[in-house]
């Protein structure tokens, strides 16, 4: 203990990495925490949820900047037929490429899973993706 206050004291503890642990250059990637917008064509009628989900492959680990594959699967609670119209994540996130690519629709009571390509954050850290949707139900 006399030993580190002389070093923290000196000056020299910058010379002891294990004294100063390096910045995390990975993201880890915990779920999504989702912002969807649903259109109701019959009467224009427009309604913002936000809604978080862990996903049954995390915590994925990724190199800051890095790109990896996330799925994200959208399920149509109404018993009318819907469209997601679009799919987007929020900064610091960057979609690549999604698969079914939007418009896609899905039929009342069913879900469409989307395998989408991601560009990870600068910093490290862990994080929710903030995926943002627009939704039409007819």
């Amino acid at each position: 203990m006399v030993v580190l206050l002389v070093l923290m004291a000196s000056g020299y503890n910058r010379e002891v990495p294990w004294l100063h642990p390096a910045a995390s250059t990975s993201a880890t990637i915990i779920g999504d925490r989702d912002q969807v917008t649903y259109l109701f064509l019959e009467n224009g009628t427009l309604l913002n949820d936000t809604f978080s989900a862990l996903c049954p492959e995390c915590p994925i680990t990724v190199a800051s900047s890095g790109s990896f594959a996330y799925s994200l699967t959208v399920t149509n609670p109404f018993n009318a037929s819907m469209e997601v119209t679009h799919l987007s994540a929020a900064p610091p996130f960057t979609v690549l490429g999604t698969s079914p690519a939007p418009p896609q629709p899905i039929a009342a009571g069913l879900s469409q899973t989307f395998e989408l390509s991601l560009r990870a954050p600068t910093a490290g850290g862990v994080y929710a993706i903030p995926f943002v949707l627009s939704v039409s139900v007819a």
